[in-house]
């Protein structure tokens, strides 16, 4: 149970980061939050359920890995154009 608590933990700082950079745009930004939140509403839960539930509980969270995955496939086939996040730009317009 302490795993999860950590992997939970670990997703929110992933997502900080995520955000902050800016640089992933749409749904996949919002993936490592999702995988987050899906350990205590799915996974957890699911895991007292019977055993088809929790089967079932299982397969949604490692297809919420598989969007993370995915995520990367495509931002290392597509790379952001943009040589800064756009934080990074901001702050270089109000130091000039």
């Amino acid at each position: 149970m302490m795993a999860s608590h950590a992997q939970v933990v670990s997703t929110v700082i992933q997502m900080r980061g995520v955000l902050r950079s800016a640089l992933w745009q749409g749904w996949r930004r919002w993936t490592p939050l999702a995988i987050g939140i899906a350990t205590f509403a799915v996974l957890t839960p699911g895991m007292f359920g019977g055993f088809v539930i929790a089967r079932l509980a299982i397969g949604l969270w490692m297809l919420l890995f598989t969007a993370l995955g995915w995520s990367l496939h495509i931002e290392a086939q597509h790379p952001v154009t943009r040589s800064q996040p756009r934080r990074a730009l901001q702050a270089d317009v109000r130091t000039s």
